[in-house]
């Protein structure tokens, strides 16, 4: 594989591992584009993040809902999920020294944000663990499920 899969072109288009509105552009996907695109969606995972665990904060826990919690945190972390996915594919289908250099270089910044982060908020856990106990205001079976394995996960992560 050569460093970029579009053969080295000087294509003018945007970052292919931003644009996640149609399936993954694996053929225009430089290795030059993965450090700078997953270094934005870290930025603004941990901006959105963060004004998440404001919100949470400020909202009495009676209103909150699936959505605002579980769903809330699934907007916020989709993008940067799917771009490290696609990074972790390439390193198994097309694998280079530089490929796994960015990821080298990335994936503790990755783990720490995406990996750890959501685990170790505080503000985050007492709202699913309100979700948890207040299983009125989960809809359906898949809620309660989401619900209980998030709580269960951020029990295991040290969460009390």
């Amino acid at each position: 594989m050569t460093k970029c899969l579009r053969a080295l072109s000087t294509s003018s288009s945007p970052n292919p591992l931003l644009d996640q509105s149609v399936l993954p552009k694996f053929d225009e996907l430089c290795v030059d584009d993965i450090e700078p695109a997953i270094t934005t969606l870290l930025q603004k995972f941990s901006e959105d993040f963060t004004a998440f665990e404001t919100d949470l904060a400020k909202v009495s826990t009676s209103n909150r809902g699936f959505d605002d919690v579980m769903g809330r945190l699934d907007r916020i972390s989709y993008h940067l999920h799917a771009a490290w996915s696609l990074v972790g594919h390439l390193t198994r289908v097309a694998n280079t020294p530089e490929l796994r250099e960015v990821e080298r270089k990335l994936m503790p910044d990755v783990v720490q944000l995406l990996g750890t982060r959501p685990f170790q908020s505080k503000v985050l856990f007492h709202s699913i663990c309100e979700l948890h106990e207040n299983n009125e205001l989960l809809t359906d079976g898949v809620e309660k499920h989401i619900v209980e394995r998030s709580d269960r996960q951020h029990h295991l992560c040290g969460q009390t």
